[in-house]
């Protein structure tokens, strides 16, 4: 048997979900297939960072996970000593999350494997969750939504690659269910290793595996605790001494069977729980296992695993997506590697070093190491280098937006009816680019002179430039005195594509401080932000054709 698709996704974690997700909700024929028999259920990855909060928002997947989150501020440290006889001490309490503006101020914790669920219910669904800002309708949109259900028991058991170019799909994987016996032959344009760290894609293309092994080995326990310590909704450290004499204490769950209850009291009789009882408990427990640790490639105490995973598939599938739509070469693809490898090697450098401090092997405090490194931890701090498809060029239009980081979460007010949305709103993650017109006072009749000549010269790019290309404008106005019609014609597609930079009408909602922050003067600016929210070119407002060529720049086209 065989078949085509445009993408086989191998793999059906975090990553895999969300990239056959986000492929799918534009059209592609996708496929995705896991070894596993069912989903996990339990343990692995259970926090989500406020940048995995912001990715899983534009993809319009949040608010069913929030539903079943709960929601972490404080990071809670506390410490004993050998003298403290076992007894801990509050060591410090504070706001996590101090500095960083973004609709998602928190860490949430909810476990992969609910959010699994929501990515694959919303996948097999067929339904478009991933929507404009804008309730206009979109022809641009790359197509129908397809329904994706995950195969399991199946796996590639061998690859084949063209070396002809020409191939539409040059890639032949040859899937098996080892149970069944089951086998066929998928032709693909593409295939994803998303099958973790011991990838079957990788190994099978020679790829190596570049890291480095550590001695740290962490232990994690879910479980429903009654306890009266203070803090255990929050995200707790507790710095401990190591055991006496190399002990370890082993939790042993006695079985029914060996209980007995007082009877006068009706309560267990604790002698008959002795110390033999509980060896031979433990023994016959332990007797038919060789005990292995199933874990992360990393460490999980910055809980880093499965936020990664998100930024990785955001970062891959509109590159993709855009390939497979003609509008990028495959060039684009290797901007991937450039973009990602740098944060896991940043990545990998923050876990050891927290690490080596939570186990006393170096001078610091787990707090001030946390917070002096809470940009990158909660993922609003990366920062893509210069590529075809990051121009730094144009920073100084804008100091407060850093080019090649995601665009800047502050509140501002649709103009036609003054509710309040966070710029991150209009980042959908639709696989288009955003073109943001932070337009200055355009009852300034200079302003609005430049607002017509920026108008002229997108009326001459043309659908080259519309099709790929949402536009929103941003005015410094005031609600009482403005009107969305204020703005140029051909710079609102629609009545809902114009925001002011305003206090809201509920003080509690904010606004208002939008340019200030951005750092952007009077005669305003022109922000490009990628698909996946990150800046990727400043302009003045005569720029336009500037930020054009970044637009067409992997295709190998440009307009003058």
């Amino acid at each position: 048997m065989s078949s085509v698709v445009d993408v086989l996704v191998v793999g059906a974690g975090p990553a895999g979900l969300l990239c056959a997700y986000n492929l799918s909700q534009a059209g592609f024929l996708v496929r995705i297939v896991d070894k596993l028999s069912e989903p996990s259920q339990e343990g692995k990855a259970d926090m989500t960072h406020i940048r995995g909060m912001e990715v899983l928002d534009s993809m319009g997947l949040s608010q069913e996970i929030l539903a079943q989150s709960e929601r972490c501020v404080q990071l809670v440290t506390y410490s004993s000593t050998p003298e403290s006889q076992g007894k801990i001490t509050l060591e410090s309490r504070r706001n996590m999350i101090p500095t960083i503006e973004s609709p998602f101020s928190f860490a949430t914790a909810c476990t992969q494997s609910t959010i699994e669920t929501v990515i694959r219910n919303a996948m097999a669904s067929g339904e478009q969750r991933i929507k404009t800002a804008s309730y206009v309708y979109n022809p641009k949109l790359f197509g129908l939504p397809r329904k994706v259900q995950v195969e399991r028991e199946l796996f590639p058991v061998a690859l084949d690659l063209s070396d002809n170019t020409n191939v539409e799909y040059p890639v032949a994987v040859r899937l098996s269910n080892s149970t069944s016996g089951y086998s066929e032959t998928v032709s693909a344009k593409y295939v994803l290793g998303c099958d973790g760290a011991h990838s079957w894609v990788r190994q099978e293309l020679g790829i190596q595996m570049v890291g480095e092994t550590s001695d740290q080995v962490w232990g994690l326990i879910d479980g429903f605790i009654d306890t009266d310590f203070p803090d255990i909704r929050n995200i707790t450290a507790v710095n401990n001494n190591d055991r006496e004499k190399d002990m370890v204490r082993v939790s042993v769950q006695i079985p029914e069977s060996y209980v007995r209850f007082h009877p006068s009291t009706g309560r267990i009789d604790r002698s008959s729980i002795t110390e033999e009882l509980i060896k031979k408990v433990a023994q016959d427990i332990l007797d038919p296992y060789t005990i292995r640790f199933k874990g992360h490639t990393h460490s999980p105490h910055a809980a880093q695993g499965m936020n990664t995973a998100f930024y990785d598939a955001h970062n891959i599938s509109w590159k993709l997506a855009h390939v497979l739509k003609g509008w990028s070469g495959p060039a684009l693809l290797c901007t991937y590697e450039s973009e990602r490898r740098g944060f896991a090697e940043r990545l990998i450098e923050l876990h050891e070093r927290i690490g080596e401090v939570m186990l006393g092997r170096a001078a610091g405090n787990l707090v001030e190491l946390a917070f002096n490194s809470l940009r990158m931890i909660s993922g609003t701090g990366t920062c893509y280098p210069a590529s075809q498809v990051i121009h730094t060029a144009g920073q100084s239009h804008a100091h407060g937006i850093t080019i090649g980081e995601r665009m800047p979460h502050q509140v501002i007010l649709r103009a036609a009816d003054y509710r309040p949305f966070s710029t991150l709103d209009l980042l959908r993650f639709d696989n288009m680019y955003k073109l943001i017109v932070l337009a200055g006072d355009v009852k300034d009749p200079e302003q609005y002179k430049r607002l017509e000549k920026l108008e002229s010269d997108i009326e001459d790019l043309g659908d080259e430039f519309l099709n790929r290309v949402q536009l929103y404008v941003i005015m410094q106005a005031k609600k009482e005195t403005c009107s969305y019609l204020d703005v140029p014609r051909s710079l609102r597609s629609h009545w809902d594509t114009v925001f002011i930079d305003d206090v809201a009408y509920l003080e509690r909602d904010g606004g208002g401080n939008a340019y200030r922050s951005f750092g952007v003067s009077s005669t305003g600016c022109l922000v490009l932000v990628r698909p996946d929210g990150h800046v990727s070119g400043l302009a003045p407002l005569d720029g336009v054709r500037d930020l054009n060529k970044l637009v067409m720049s992997t295709l190998g086209e440009t307009r003058d």
